[in-house]
């Protein structure tokens, strides 16, 4: 946020030069969150209005030493302080929507609705390029359909569970399983379906995505695909006697 408004202005603004020679003075360190908030605001004040928009914040994780808390308690006195405009989009996750409800701001419930998911089962029965499901597809986007939530994420699990069956009968008894269950009942359900599909992969394979899930569940902090990268690539090595 901070790079994206001092580069709107005509010239580099003094509070953020200031903070860049102190960190340069200090051997290259980095700002801290805390100062960099502070160069944000007397940014931020140079504008007679200023707009931020955060999609997905719910991928934020609320922990104190992850980044939710520290973005939202930002952006929440920067409205405060200097009437900025907040946009967020999230996930219905019952913390954020009080977090929100707090401040007195605005709630907009935004539904999938059934046009949109066919127009994307469409689109990822075209990328297939299976015979099978393309013969199939009218049959998969109803079922799909009738089992709708509204929730985009679940019905891309939905899909998933079908979409590599090799036969009819597989296929007609895989969309005759969709979860239908209600809230967190579907995901449980749709989440167990994803670990069977897991499970039924040649050994190598499954050994490969189990580790992955291991190492992002189990992990004290979010990893980046990096880390990730370099964990899965990491083997131990037995001690010398």
């Amino acid at each position: 946020m901070l790079k994206q408004l001092a580069r709107q202005q005509c010239s580099l603004p003094e509070d953020l030069k200031e903070l860049y020679d102190s960190c340069r003075s200090t051997t290259g360190a980095r700002p801290t969150v805390e100062k960099i908030v502070t160069v944000l605001s007397s940014v931020v004040a140079l504008y007679s209005r200023v707009f931020i928009v955060v999609d997905a914040i719910g991928e934020c994780q609320r922990h104190p030493n992850y980044c939710r808390e520290k973005l939202l308690s930002t952006i929440f006195h920067l409205h405060a302080v200097y009437g900025i405009n907040i946009f967020v989009a999230s996930r219905h996750i019952k913390e954020i929507i009080e977090d929100f409800m707090e401040q007195g701001s605005s709630i907009l419930e935004v539904r999938v609705d059934d046009e949109d998911l066919r127009l994307y089962l469409d689109s990822r029965i075209n990328q297939t390029n299976r015979p099978m499901l393309r013969n199939n597809r009218e049959t998969i986007k109803q079922e799909i359909v009738n089992v709708f939530q509204g929730i985009f994420l679940l019905e891309r699990l939905h899909f998933e569970s079908v979409e590599n069956k090799t036969a009819p009968k597989k296929l007609k008894t895989a969309l005759e399983r969709l979860s239908t269950g209600e809230g967190e009942a579907a995901y449980s359900i749709a989440y167990a379906e994803a670990m069977e599909r897991i499970d039924s992969q040649n050994l190598e394979f499954k050994s490969l995505a189990r580790r992955v899930l291991a190492w992002v569940v189990c992990a004290e902090r979010p990893l980046s695909q990096l880390e990730l990268r370099y964990a899965l690539a990491f083997r131990a090595q037995s001690r010398p006697k």
